[in-house]
């Protein structure tokens, strides 16, 4: 089998991996509940179209503030008192897609079964791994998650001027990384126009078993991206993403996100 065909069969597979795990359960009404939720545009009456696309960064992180008040598709209570209790201990605070699997799933799905411990055979940097599931999510136009690789590329120590150059400047990146930052985007966007050529174009700066684990993450990612903005989850408030951007990045466009929202663009 081709390489390039391998890997669009592992983005599309991993699309399908949270459809397949309910298909396994008997849940009755939550069943139906969760099957909305991966299928909205059957279930889309109240809105009137794709939310729009920021194109500058200030736009985006105006359209992340405003998802605090988003309403979500399926009833999400507000936190209990011992909720908030256990969210002062992580690191991250309370996270709505959490709750949402614990509102929602079958307590064999709740909880995750296997560690979140890095395999030591997965060698890319933790914070360039996070800018590849910004670009996942800057691509598919899923707020939620694009506001959570925020707050974990600050954590890891990566800045305001960079995260803006990922939008809108790849010049300013090494070699190995814009080849990676393409295969991302495209992945994302078009995994059906993937060739060995792009494969061929990240084999010059990574190992094969890199160029393995950066395409199951993307793939990761965009399965994380679908089901997570098809629930139309908040993003939490104590969240902070109105901050200054840089004045050369203020009117930029974005070069990850989609100009139009148009399929096959």
């Amino acid at each position: 089998m081709p390489l390039h065909v391998f890997i669009y069969s592992c983005n599309v597979i991993s699309s399908f991996i949270l459809d397949y795990a309910m298909t396994l359960t008997k849940l009755g009404t939550s069943f139906v509940a969760i099957g909305s939720l991966l299928i909205p545009s059957l279930y889309a009456a109240d809105l009137p179209g794709p939310k729009p696309i920021p194109a500058t960064r200030p736009e985006a992180k105006a359209a992340l503030e405003r998802l605090k008040s988003r309403e979500p598709r399926l009833p999400l209570p507000a936190p209990t008192d011992e909720e908030r209790a256990e969210a002062q201990g992580r690191e991250f605070g309370l996270v709505n897609n959490g709750r949402m699997r614990n509102l929602y799933l079958p307590a064999d799905l709740r909880s995750r079964t296997t560690s979140r411990q890095k395999d030591p055979a997965m060698t890319l940097d933790y914070g360039f791994t996070v800018e590849l599931f910004w670009i996942a999510s800057r691509g598919n136009n899923c707020h939620y998650c694009l506001g959570h690789q925020e707050t974990k590329l600050l954590t890891a120590g990566i800045e305001e001027p960079r995260i803006a150059a990922l939008d809108a400047d790849w010049s300013r990146f090494t070699a190995a990384e814009r080849a990676a930052y393409a295969l991302t985007r495209k992945l994302t966007l078009r995994p059906d126009q993937i060739t060995d050529v792009d494969i061929a174009a990240v084999e010059k700066h990574y190992k094969p078993l890199q160029v393995l684990e950066l395409v199951m993450l993307v793939a990761r990612y965009n399965a994380t991206n679908r089901w997570t903005d098809s629930l139309g989850i908040p993003q939490e408030g104590h969240r902070k993403f109105l901050t200054e951007t840089p004045a050369e990045f203020q009117n930029a466009k974005s070069i990850v996100a989609l100009a139009q929202p148009q399929l096959g663009q």
